[in-house]
């Protein structure tokens, strides 16, 4: 009676594993999860039962319980390759690299002819920053399962990370040539090109990867910067936006259109949408600084002004955020205030002919011509053929009595300028009523 009874036990127990399985493969995860249970109340050493429990938890976003379901399974059986697996899964999917790469790593010893096992360490070592061994770990995978396309496309992740723009390429390549239809491999592949100015291959990628997954958001992002890198503003404004179509709260979007719009000097649509891209992250450098550029284009400087200062308080070591503030101040005639600017973008980047240049013009603005003289000398260390700087530097000179380095100064200018340099006529007038 005994043995009869135990034996219709193990029968029903069956019976609710294979329904769970069942219910877990069409979605219903719910009623997969209470199946499980049953089972386990039943046999709370079934290993399989705390197997697929955990599984359903796991594609429930349960992390916790599922964690603790194939910690049990691991306890009744040590050697279970599922149970660390799913343990490892869970782990990753909660950030827990170190616990994930614990489990890949008994997965391996345990498999170690699994490449599977291998691609899911190699993950977990790429996400927590272990770039090589991630490498090493994916080259595995595909030595055990050459074939393998998600092993290929990880790989090249991982030396995209790495900044080997050829390795990645070339992993991608291959993954294509695997799986035809990946479109995140396309996608991949296109970033890597888009990255070695290759615009037209990358153009080409992302469009192959928009036709295999028109909602593919990322594919239009990028296939927008490529087009405003090629000049190709009305398609790039396009494809951005394509991009805040699937994703309009998302703030990269405006931007990005906000550039192209302002490259293609549609200056008033791009301060709207950098108005947008703030309205979604009050606290973008980028959305303050582009709208400044976009509104000292437009001739509204002292917008311009009040953006670049935003910037600049997000940003204070940002070299060109004051560099272009101190524009604005000296177009406003804020002189004092733009030399300020200027000094400290060239603090902030020793070499900075266009602050050094400007820095001098708002000096000699102020009479400073002292200071004007010895900042168009330093560009003029920089660059011995500007005709504008040693213009300027003669200005300086004569307004500081200096009339033998003056007259030097032009000479040289008119020596190095072009036919059709802006100040010819200026200089050469001023050459000759100095040598009177």
């Amino acid at each position: 009676m005994t043995s009869l009874l135990f034996f219709l036990l193990l029968q029903d127990v069956e019976s609710l594993l294979q329904s769970g399985e069942q219910k877990g493969s069409k979605g219903d995860l719910e009623g997969a999860v209470s199946d499980f249970s049953k089972a386990i109340e039943s046999d709370p050493r079934s290993v399989r039962a705390y197997l697929g429990r955990g599984k359903a938890r796991r594609a429930r976003k349960e992390f916790t319980d599922a964690a603790a379901d194939f910690a049990k399974a691991i306890e009744l059986d040590p050697k279970s390759t599922r149970a660390f697996w799913g343990r490892g899964l869970v782990r990753h999917d909660i950030g827990d690299w170190e616990g994930a790469i614990a489990d890949f790593t008994r997965l391996v010893e345990l498999a170690p002819k699994d490449g599977d096992a291998y691609y899911s360490r190699g993950r977990s070592r790429r996400a927590k920053g272990d770039l090589k061994g991630a490498v090493e770990d994916h080259t595995r995978a595909i030595e055990l399962n050459p074939k393998d396309a998600l092993a290929h496309l990880a790989r090249g992740l991982a030396k995209y990370d790495l900044k080997d723009l050829e390795g990645a390429g070339s992993d991608y390549t291959k993954a294509i040539e695997l799986d035809p239809k990946s479109a995140l491999a396309y996608g991949n592949r296109g970033v890597c090109r888009h990255d070695r100015k290759d615009y037209d291959g990358a153009i080409a990628d992302f469009t192959q990867a928009i036709e295999l997954k028109p909602d593919y958001r990322g594919a239009y992002f990028n296939r927008g910067h490529s087009r405003t890198e090629k000049g190709d503003y009305e398609g790039a404004v396009a494809d951005f936006t394509r991009a805040i179509e699937f994703s309009p709260t998302d703030a990269g979007g405006y931007l990005s259109r906000a550039r192209a719009r302002r490259m293609e000097k549609e200056y008033d649509l791009a301060v709207r949408d950098y108005d947008e891209a703030l309205r979604r992250d009050s606290k973008s450098f980028d959305a303050f600084f582009g709208r400044g550029l976009a509104k000292y284009d437009l001739k509204d400087t002292a917008g311009a002004l009040a953006d670049f200062t935003e910037a600049v308080a997000i940003k204070p070591d940002h070299a060109t955020s004051h560099f272009h503030r101190g524009l604005a101040r000296q177009d406003l005639k804020e002189m004092q205030g733009a030399i300020e600017d200027y000094t400290k973008a060239l603090q902030l980047q020793p070499r900075y002919p266009s602050a050094q240049f400007n820095r001098g013009l708002a000096r000699y603005g102020l009479k400073d011509y002292a200071g004007a003289e010895s900042d168009f000398g330093r560009v003029l260390e920089s660059n011995p053929a500007d005709a504008d700087a040693y213009y300027n530097r003669a200005l300086a000179r004569h307004a500081s009595g200096n009339r033998q380095g003056a007259v030097a100064d032009l000479e040289k200018a008119l020596g190095v300028a072009t036919k059709d340099w802006t100040y010819r006529a200026k200089a050469e007038q001023a050459l000759a009523s100095l040598k009177r």
